[in-house]
């Protein structure tokens, strides 16, 4: 999923719902990636590199925090 796929907005979507079930699955399982992952799979599958790159950096600076960039759909 690189270059111009992820800039439609039913990709973009599609990778925020990845992202937020995959640090969902983080925060609720303590970090602990060997049990997400499928959520995991999925948010690969949908983000680009270095969209992850930089979600995963936000993640971490927010201690954890799973609504730091939270997409919200109609809101």
């Amino acid at each position: 999923m690189e270059g111009d796929a992820v800039t439609r907005p039913k990709s973009r979507e599609e990778c925020y719902v990845a992202r937020d079930a995959f640090h969902a699955c983080l925060t609720q399982f303590e970090e602990d990636k060997s049990k997400c992952t499928a959520p995991h799979e999925e948010y690969k599958a949908h983000c680009m590199k270095s969209w992850r790159k930089y979600f995963d950096s936000r993640r971490k600076a927010g201690k954890g925090q799973v609504d730091v960039g939270t997409y919200r759909p109609g809101k």
